[in-house]
């Protein structure tokens, strides 16, 4: 299933991407906010992307992912500096991570991906390029995952949580809800909500009497909870409601788009070796530079400067308590270990080389092989000499004598017993 991780990751993070920019540009002038939107939208659903995208295997590295949406935001005439890059991914990176754990069933993960891909739809409802490549991409996602089994969708649902496994930053809008902890988990079951049993689901402390196979009576222990059975709904697109609301635009308001404490998703994870980042560069190459990168062109007239914080304040105290939770993390540098390429280089190991053979004529070479078994020592065992015809008649006509000068049975002389019984008899 590694092979079917990165589409689902790529929609759905691009689509928490676009509500986040949407909520910031709501400041901006309608005319130029449009036009980013647009842009992006353009760069992230492009079928050439699209479509390397969906051939890949496997997941990149958090930083090579952070350079991949960095790369599209940068697409457009927006600009975006390093600190609210990384805070743009950190939401993103929380979010989704967030729907991915709150959905019943795994295979609500199609339904997550597509409410995102109604929410790109309707960040320009109006413009039909934009809709008609939000439905290739609708397509090229119902045609990749509609056959895959309950286990499948598991597996996927498995892989995906597992690389967000180490993703902890605290959002002040799911803190506020009470959906998520001080510590930056999430809390699986809101005390305000009912638990949604999955299909064919049962409350805890259900039991069931059986009696000649069928069932008789049924009795439920009562608990603290309630519940409400799943009710399965279509995952097409311009369907009034869904199985969830999961993947929705849940930024309300610009506080929902601050963060309590330290970010820092992608820098946290140990950089891989390996060519991801000109693997993407080839996939993406068409796009704008990166903000970030050293050779940055200069800056033109008509661009868009968007910072992800609303004063200078937030910007340094989160640079701060970002770069004070990474110094403690432990890092253990394997970049010295000796591979063993490494190690053969250094032992300066080479092959001989390989002497010429001379060219020799079939006669010459059968030759070579007569002198070969001739001068090969003997290795079967040495026969017995055979005597000669004369001496083998004579051996034979004196063997035959003495068989013939031998009594017979009944000629031969009497045994000890009947030596006895003839000792004891008197001559008259």
């Amino acid at each position: 299933m590694s092979d079917r991780l990165l589409p689902v990751l790529y929609i759905n993070m691009a689509g928490e991407m676009m509500y986040i920019l949407e909520q910031r540009l709501r400041n901006i002038d309608d005319e130029k906010s449009g036009r980013v939107l647009k842009e992006i939208l353009l760069a992230v659903l492009n079928k050439t992307n699209l479509e390397e995208i969906f051939k890949a295997r496997g997941l990149p590295s958090k930083r090579s992912l952070k350079m991949l949406y960095e790369r599209l935001a940068h697409s457009s005439i927006m600009r975006l500096n390093e600190n609210s890059m990384d805070k743009l991914f950190d939401l993103m990176t929380m979010t989704t991570k967030f729907e991915l754990q709150q959905i019943v069933m795994a295979e609500q993960v199609m339904t997550v991906t597509v409410n995102h891909l109604q929410g790109i739809m309707d960040t320009c409802p109006n413009d039909e390029e934009v809709k008609q490549l939000v439905e290739h991409a609708y397509t090229m996602i119902f045609s990749l995952y509609r056959n895959l089994s309950p286990f499948s969708w598991h597996m996927i649902r498995c892989g995906l949580l597992s690389y967000f496994q180490d993703a902890h930053v605290k959002i002040s809008m799911l803190l506020r809800e009470n959906r998520q902890m001080s510590s930056g988990h999430f809390y699986l079951f809101p005390d305000s909500e009912p638990i949604v049993l999955p299909k064919d689901g049962e409350p805890v402390g259900a039991t069931k009497y059986y009696e000649n196979g069928t069932v008789n009576t049924t009795n439920e222990i009562p608990t603290e909870y309630t519940y409400m059975l799943f009710e399965p709904k279509p995952d097409g697109l311009n369907v009034e409601q869904r199985s969830t609301t999961l993947g929705a635009n849940m930024y309300k308001d610009a506080s929902s788009l601050k963060i309590q404490g330290a970010g820092g998703t992608a820098k946290s994870e140990e950089e891989r070796e390996g060519n991801e980042l000109k693997l993407l560069e080839s996939m993406f190459g068409d796009l704008a530079p990166s903000a970030s990168s050293g050779n940055r062109a200069k800056k033109h007239s008509g661009e868009l400067d968007l910072s992800m914080f609303d004063d200078a304040g937030e910007e340094m105290s989160y640079v701060k308590e970002t770069e004070a939770v990474l110094g403690n993390v432990l890092t253990i540098d394997a970049t010295r270990n000796k591979t063993i390429d490494t190690a053969m280089q250094e032992m300066k190991l080479e092959r001989a080389p390989s002497a010429k053979k001379k060219t020799k004529s079939k006669g010459a070479d059968m030759l070579d092989m007569l002198d070969e078994a001739a001068a090969r020592p003997p290795t079967a065992k040495p026969k017995k000499a055979t005597a000669p015809s004369g001496t083998r008649s004579r051996a034979t006509s004196e063997s035959r004598a003495r068989s013939a000068s031998k009594p017979n049975t009944a000629e031969r002389a009497p045994s000890a017993g009947n030596r006895r019984k003839s000792s004891g008899v008197k001559k008259e």
